[in-house]
């Protein structure tokens, strides 16, 4: 009787399989972390812009602008619902308020914060910033 030969992988082209895999996962990670980050800034980008409309808005029916402490303030104050949760991706927070101007910026979370936005009753964009928090 003969044998019947049985089609298998050699270890050989099982470990080239494997390098292979191995060198295109090292070239896509490190763009998708980049492009991660990237949509973090787009949250962060948009959040400011609602921060300031509503601030505008606050500063219409008050009077002044307001100083907010975190985002929990932020919401409570400005009627909004940005993220709170140990899950959201920015800290927010109004500072330098007066009665004609003020400042609000996001910090990415966790502390301590790697990137922080701007922007200000002036600024038509958030700006990126290296000052401390």
């Amino acid at each position: 009787m003969p044998r019947e030969k049985k089609q298998a992988w050699t270890l050989v082209e099982l470990l080239i399989v494997v390098v292979i895999i191995g060198i295109l996962a090292s070239l896509v990670l490190p763009n998708y972390k980049r492009m991660k980050e990237g949509t973090y800034d787009k949250e962060a980008l948009a959040d400011l812009k609602l921060m300031v409309a509503a601030a505008k808005i606050y500063r219409l029916e008050q009077g002044t602008y307001i100083n907010a402490t975190n985002t929990t303030v932020v919401n409570d104050l400005l009627r909004l619902t940005l993220p709170t949760s140990a899950q959201a991706n920015w800290d927010h927070e109004i500072v330098n308020a007066t009665y004609v101007t003020f400042t609000a910026k996001a910090g990415r979370r966790p502390a301590p914060y790697v990137r922080i936005w701007r922007i200000n009753e002036t600024k038509e964009e958030p700006y990126q910033d290296s000052a401390p928090w």
